[in-house]
């Protein structure tokens, strides 16, 4: 469904394949980041070629952070790559790995709300209607 494009190009090709991309471009979600980490977002969608362009933008920025394009987007570095894609995929996968194990292992105090009411499994049970 989504075309994606490779780096390695002339830059005749790529010119010409930029301003072919748009002006038939519906949707787009860009990334870009700086030498300092700075990570830049850049979001478009065309109405005028079709009504229904936001909700085809919703779709796919839902499949970018569900991480549904993940696949596509390391065989399209393996294309673009071959010799840092797995050092780009190794990269990824450690990344992923401290953010779970950050989220699974943090301070469980911080994830309980305080102000909500703490239920015990007895009561629960208690109040259950078969024990009435």
């Amino acid at each position: 469904m989504f075309k994606f494009f490779k780096k390695k190009q002339t830059e005749e090709k790529i010119t010409d394949d930029n301003q072919s991309q748009e002006s038939s471009e519906l949707v787009s979600l860009t990334f870009a980041a700086n030498i300092e980490g700075d990570v830049f977002v850049d979001v478009f969608w065309n109405e005028s070629e079709h009504e229904l362009a936001h909700t085809m933008f919703a779709e796919l920025m839902s499949k970018v952070v569900t991480g549904e394009l993940t696949e596509s987007i390391f065989d399209v570095i393996s294309d673009i790559s071959p010799e840092h894609s797995a050092d780009i995929a190794n990269i990824y996968i450690n990344y992923i790995k401290e953010k779970m194990g950050s989220m699974i292992s943090g301070n469980i105090d911080q994830l309980v709300d305080d102000e909500l009411p703490v239920v015990s499994p007895t009561e629960v049970v208690k109040d259950y209607p078969f024990n009435q």
